[in-house]
């Protein structure tokens, strides 16, 4: 499992199975003060995290330093269903 996202420091983190199953079907980071889960994208070229709404079954890809929604094809921070 990757390490915690460089963006988190001092955050209280927790690795757990996504409660986005079947969907999501791995273990990932998940942030308690934000109820989000997070893990890395699987393309390591793009350097990016998603953020997961395991609730709404949707993500969005974040910038792995500062956290911030990252500019994409659907718009800056787009949230997009889970495949």
């Amino acid at each position: 499992m990757a390490p915690a996202p460089p963006f988190a420091a001092g955050r209280n983190w927790r690795k757990r199975a996504s409660k986005a199953r079947p969907r999501v079907d791995r273990r990932v980071w998940y942030d308690p003060d934000t109820d989000r889960e997070y893990e890395p994208d699987p393309n390591p070229a793009k350097g990016t995290w998603h953020e997961i709404d395991y609730g709404k079954r949707q993500y969005r890809e974040i910038d792995a330093e500062t956290g911030s929604p990252v500019n994409g094809g659907e718009g800056e921070g787009a949230w997009r269903d889970l495949r």
